[in-house]
């Protein structure tokens, strides 16, 4: 039987190239033991000889500014918004000359003179110095959090301990600087709000005060809104009691009218029903009765008769007393009706009084009382402003 390895060619030409190796290794030891050894000597003198670095890391917490106080007359809670650039753009402020110039200037680290000292210049300026600082400054986000890492690499490591404190001191006095001065422009702009409300306010409360001396007003009648609306109140009322008064004129004219054009039959019959009146109901009955009685007794007798004398003296006196019940009727409507043309006349007067009355109170009440409500409202903001 064939062994595995003769059946593929790929193992073989492996362990042949690797035994090929291997013998190469064997022959050339001893060059390459010394090649390893040099570079492992070489490499340590020049690690030996190169001058060391120190690393300082200080640790910075910051937040988005937000306003102290919320604008006005506007409670609602202020919820920060989501900024992914917002530690970006703090990296290059804590690397900005802004920063940077005054650790350099600092009169406790004098990076200028002592660098200058240490890579044997003559002079260094604070830009030269800034580039050098710069190379040297490593900022980061600190493991997805909101601090941030300074580091700071030097050959003294309290050079870059003070450093790196340095820095990240510039960096809070710049923000509380920016913090404080845009504190400042909000305070001046907010100050000259108010000042120009509170001579809004000195000369409104003047107007009003010539206002009420002008025009004799009471504060007591003016603010008081069952007073003030009095007026609207009794014109409505009038109004409405005058409409009735019409309504009442119009249908008794109209009826008496039509009565006054019948005739006097005609009259006799529409009255009745027009104006139930008792006394001309049993006038008419009677009447009528009469009427029956007479017709019955002109079957049986002559005209000349006793009795059909009697019936018609009575027919002829009822007829008599029915006429002058059918003028009083009339009179009495005629002076219904000029009863309540009068009342009408006189609701219609009183109307026009209370409207001018009306007119009057609006013109000296309605901008006295417009212009105390924008008083009013003035010193609601001027008063806001002054907590702010």
């Amino acid at each position: 039987m064939d062994s595995p390895n003769t059946n593929n060619p790929q193992v073989t030409d492996s362990r042949l190239h690797f035994l090929d190796y291997w013998r190469i290794i064997r022959i050339r030891k001893t060059v390459i033991f010394a090649v390893f050894l040099l570079v492992v000597l070489t490499t340590s003198i020049v690690t030996y000889w190169l001058p060391k670095y120190y690393a300082s890391t200080v640790r910075v917490a910051i937040e988005k500014d937000m306003p102290d106080i919320s604008p006005l007359f506007d409670y609602r809670q202020t919820t920060p918004i989501f900024d992914p650039f917002f530690i970006t753009t703090e990296f290059e402020k804590i690397q900005s000359k802004t920063v940077l110039y005054s650790v350099i200037t600092n009169r406790d680290l004098n990076l200028n003179r002592k660098w200058a000292t240490r890579f044997h210049v003559p002079e260094l300026k604070t830009p030269e110095t800034y580039n050098i600082l710069k190379k040297r400054i490593d900022v980061r986000q600190y493991r997805n959090t909101s601090l941030i890492e300074i580091r700071v690499m030097s050959e003294d490591k309290e050079e870059a301990a003070a450093i790196a404190n340095k820095i990240a001191e510039a960096y809070k006095d710049w923000r509380l600087s920016q913090r404080m001065a845009a504190a400042m422009k909000g305070i001046k702009s907010l100050q000259d709000q108010f000042d120009e409300y509170e001579k809004r306010v000195e000369k409104m409360q003047q107007d009003v005060a010539m206002m009420r001396s002008t025009n004799s007003i009471s504060d007591a009648v003016a603010d008081n809104a069952q007073v003030m609306a009095l007026e609207p109140e009794t014109v409505r009322r009038l109004e409405s009691a005058r409409v009735d008064s019409l309504a009442n004129y119009s249908q008794i004219k109209g009826q008496l009218d039509n009565l006054q054009s019948l005739d006097r039959a005609s009259l006799r019959k529409a009255l009745p029903t027009a104006s139930a009146d008792v006394q001309l109901s049993e006038l008419l009955s009677k009447y009528a009765a009469a009427e029956q009685e007479l017709a019955s007794l002109k079957k049986d007798y002559t005209e000349e008769h006793p009795t059909v004398a009697r019936v018609k003296s009575i027919l002829s006196q009822v007829d008599t007393q029915i006429e002058a019940k059918m003028d009083g009727i009339m009179l009495g409507l005629k002076s219904r009706l000029d009863g309540l043309k009068n009342e009408l006349e006189a609701r219609t007067m009183e109307l026009e009084k209370a409207k001018t009355k009306d007119r009057e109170s609006a013109q000296t009440y309605g901008p006295y009382i417009l212009a105390k409500r924008e008083l009013e409202s003035l010193k609601k903001v001027r008063d806001t402003m002054q907590l702010r």
